[in-house]
């Protein structure tokens, strides 16, 4: 499957080529999505015991759905502490509530543009989710 990557301005898509070789897969599908499924989809890939040492966030999988606050935090010290990328895929984002996707867009947005540096997070979307996204939040800054 193809997908486009938010690239590091936050402003535009660009093609993503390809995954690291060591990395960790988030999948995140817009049918019924809430805020307590935004959080348990990444709580469920990031979380083991054998990275509760690393960083408290790691202790146990319900520190990413505290709130908003917890979720930025792991979503920018995650990759950084496991040492290894992490992609985050998006389906079906049409589906997904506008409040919800207000919040988690912006958040992309800002970790998108501060996180280029050993292990990354990648928000990688579909063709048409990247097409709904672009038009939502992106077409009046083209």
């Amino acid at each position: 499957m193809d997908y486009f990557v938010l690239d590091k301005s936050g402003n535009g898509f660009s093609r993503f080529e390809e995954f690291s070789e060591k990395h960790i897969l988030v999948e995140i599908d817009g049918n019924g999505l809430d805020e307590d499924k935004l959080f348990a989809a990444y709580g469920s890939q990031i979380y083991s015991e054998e990275r509760s040492s690393l960083n408290p966030i790691f202790e146990n999988s319900n520190y990413f759905g505290r709130n908003y606050d917890a979720f930025a935090e792991c979503l920018s010290i995650a990759p950084q502490a496991i040492g290894q990328d992490v992609f985050v895929t998006h389906s079906n984002l049409l589906f997904a509530p506008k409040d919800l996707m207000d919040i988690y867009f912006d958040m992309m947005r800002e970790e998108s543009a501060s996180n280029w540096t050993d292990g990354r997070t990648f928000f990688l979307f579909t063709k048409q989710d990247k097409d709904i996204l672009f038009e939502l939040y992106l077409s009046e800054r083209a």
